[in-house]
């Protein structure tokens, strides 16, 4: 499932970034130019799968889990916005 998500978005963008000029909600499109691999991202990798595997869900049906008032999904959507703060936190300070 995840190659073929991984191919249909790769032919989606490269499709659309041919086509227009800029996105609908945006000036430009924003791809990086890094291609390194660093502590900070497997440590964030490895702290997103482990949040996931445990949660057994991902952030999108999440957050619609927790519409549902599953109580198991709605502390996972608690805890994935209280680490996004915390990163939001830690690297306004860098």
């Amino acid at each position: 499932m995840m190659a073929d998500t991984v191919l249909i978005y790769a032919i989606t963008f490269r499709t659309i970034h041919r086509r227009r000029e800029q996105p609908w909600f945006d000036v430009r499109f924003h791809v990086s130019a890094r291609r390194d691999i660093d502590a900070r991202l497997v440590l964030g990798v490895a702290i997103f799968g482990v949040g996931w595997g445990l949660g057994g869900l991902c952030p999108g049906p999440g957050i619609v889990s927790a519409f549902s008032g599953s109580a198991s999904a709605m502390t996972f959507v608690v805890a994935m916005l209280a680490g996004m703060y915390a990163h939001h936190r830690i690297a306004a300070r860098r």
